[in-house]
């Protein structure tokens, strides 16, 4: 065959099959299908359905039946192969070339999707079984119902080094095969171990419902010094972390027929929505939203809704994704935004609020402009011309970043006038007699990126020194507590926070770990010059002493460390009572007066702790 089956079935999923007929022949909504008068036969009643669920068409009065493939070979009158060649053109999907090695290929994808459904298989079984109790235990605190369980596939990896292995051998699944599945890990010696050992397991499926990865969270018993709370599998030739959402395969359908989609941040999350009913929720795979996981959003619903964690992690995590949206937008393909109250997550909410508070918020998500409107406020203000000035900069930097004209030109209006409304309101204000003048009212939310302020700079600085001290001391991650404040570190450079995941990967990977291993498969992995140049910069000024202490003496670099972490602490807490003071300058009210002080004195605290330390334990 020319083109492998998976080519053929990921081009039919990639456009509905309406857009492609649609482009031939005039079409009208039909509550959820289309109809239109078939172009096969002569008919003035349309008979022609057209159905985006099934992906297929079929005339009521002369039997034509197909997908889009079959349409345009009939439409058009050409050859199987012409018709699939000029639907990948039209989708922007590149053709496979099947040479000999790409045929092999696609054999080893076949192999590589059968051993992840016999690891799937086994990890239900194990879930069942006596091993399984302390997962299935989990489970129920969670609130999960059996079917649930069922309709993901969730399973147990039992806390054994080789027990899925020989299972697998069994089965005559040959090593390489379950290593380069990602099933299994390789020490330093070559020896292979089980992976994922002592997890709760989700399986992560294409969007053509093919399990292609796993999700592992550690229970309880399992817990060591240096296991990662989540581990996720490797990127295999089945599996593009970055190409991928969780539970997509199932909520694409869903999401047709409520014309949206929403997206949590974990594997919980969506479950948990999943349960209460909405069924069209998917995640990322543990990574910020790629451009291609945006384009598989748009597939499906034109405005997607990203509900993240109500903390600031997860509202900066919306602006980035907002940010990244920004160049593909256009006339009815765009984002929404629904904000979650601080410290819920959409499984908290549920279970602790009920499924109506989560349909009442996701009712009043926000559009991208608006979003963006109220984070540019926040950030700069409107009560001086030089803030005004900085603000319009700021939006018409951003309107250019659209690359639909029309619509460049709307956000640019848009903004405009909402700056414009803003400033007449504060002069307004000003202009009162007898009476104070006050920023005008507006629903300005904190910025949820780091202002560019003088505390940028200092921020940035204590994210290199932490990244910088683990490389030399890897072994500080054996300790539960630094392992945990490393693992949530919310650094403000991407490339660091990437080469942070890495260094996280690679010792979960590994039984033991030193600074001279750890630059070794940081390097095999790509990140060589990040670490040369992290580790050449001048990222240790605010330490006591030299790097080369760090991996010799475990106290003292544990004492770093948290010296460290303290000054990273409290110049990211003056960054936010900076930006809650900005809030307050714009909307003077109890609320914003009351964060404000709260903030001021965490940081009192924080600056009276660092200036009660020991003379060579102060920072900066």
């Amino acid at each position: 065959m020319r083109f492998p089956p998976e080519f053929i079935e990921r081009l039919r999923n990639h456009v509905p099959i309406s857009s492609v007929i649609g482009k031939r022949i005039p079409l009208r909504k039909h509550g959820r299908e289309f109809q239109a008068c078939c172009p096969f036969h002569k008919e003035k009643t349309p008979s022609f359905t057209i159905n985006d669920d099934k992906g297929f068409f079929h005339c009521f009065g002369c039997s034509a039946h197909g997908d889009a493939i079959g349409f345009i070979k009939d439409y058009e009158g050409i050859t199987y192969p012409e018709a699939v060649e000029r639907l990948a053109n039209e989708a922007g999907v590149a053709l496979p070339v099947m040479t000999r090695e790409a045929q092999a290929q696609e054999r080893k994808r076949h192999t590589l999707e059968d051993v992840m459904q016999l690891a799937a298989h086994w990890f239900s079984e194990q879930l069942l079984t006596g091993g399984g109790r302390e997962a299935r235990e989990y489970l129920a605190t969670r609130g999960l119902q059996l079917d649930i369980i069922q309709k993901f596939g969730l399973g147990f990896a039992p806390n054994n080094r080789e027990a899925l292995q020989n299972y697998l051998t069994q089965q005559n699944v040959p090593r390489p095969a379950m290593l380069e599945a990602g099933l299994l890990s390789k020490t330093d010696d070559g020896s292979l171990y089980d992976r994922f050992r002592g997890r709760l397991m989700f399986p992560i499926k294409s969007p053509q419902g093919k399990i292609i990865a796993f999700g592992g969270r550690i229970l309880p018993s399992a817990q060591t010094p240096n296991s990662a709370k989540y581990l996720n599998s490797p990127e295999t030739p089945l599996f593009k972390k970055g190409d991928n959402l969780f539970a997509y395969d199932t909520a694409r359908i869903a999401g047709r027929d409520k014309n949206t989609l929403i997206v949590a941040e974990g594997y919980m999350d969506v479950i948990a929505l999943h349960q209460a009913g909405f069924t069209h929720a998917v995640a990322p795979l543990g990574t910020a939203v790629t451009e291609e996981q945006l384009k598989l959003l748009w597939r499906t619903t034109p405005e997607p809704i990203f509900c993240l964690d109500g903390d600031n992690a997860g509202r900066r995590a919306m602006l980035r994704a907002a940010e990244i949206a920004l160049p593909h937008i256009k006339a009815g393909l765009t984002l929404r935004f629904a904000f979650l109250p601080a410290g819920d997550d959409p499984d908290s909410l549920i279970r602790d609020k009920g499924a109506s508070t989560m349909q009442s918020i996701l009712a009043r998500s926000q559009p991208l402009s608006e979003m963006l409107w109220d984070d540019a406020l926040a950030r700069y203000g409107v009560t001086t011309p030089e803030q005004r000035a900085a603000l319009e900069h700021y939006l018409t930097a951003h309107s250019n970043r659209i690359a639909d004209k029309p619509m460049a030109q709307h956000m640019l209006q848009y903004f405009k006038e909402q700056l414009y409304g803003a400033s007449r309101e504060f002069s307004r204000q000003k202009g009162q007699k007898g009476k104070k003048p006050s920023a005008p009212v507006v629903t300005a939310k904190p910025s949820f990126l780091p202002d560019i302020n003088e505390h940028g700079s200092h921020i940035r600085g204590t994210e290199n020194q932490l990244v910088n001290l683990i490389i030399h001391a890897p072994s500080l991650l054996d300790l539960p507590d630094i392992e945990e404040r490393f693992c949530h570190l919310e650094l403000s450079q991407s490339a660091l926070d990437k080469l942070r995941a890495t260094i996280l990967e690679i010792h979960a990977e590994s039984e033991s770990l030193d600074s001279q291993t750890l630059r070794a498969k940081l390097k095999d992995r790509g990140f060589g010059e990040k670490v040369d140049t992290l580790l050449q910069s001048d990222t240790t000024s605010l330490l006591p002493s030299s790097m080369s202490r760090f991996a010799a003496d475990n106290a003292f670099a544990l004492r770093s460390f948290d010296q460290v972490y303290h000054a990273y602490t409290y110049q990211r807490m003056l960054r936010e009572l900076s930006e809650a003071e900005q809030v307050m300058q714009q909307t003077m009210n109890e609320e914003n007066y009351s964060r404000f002080l709260a903030l001021n004195d965490q940081c009192e605290t924080l600056r009276r702790e660092r200036y009660s330390a020991a003379p060579d334990e102060q920072f900066s």
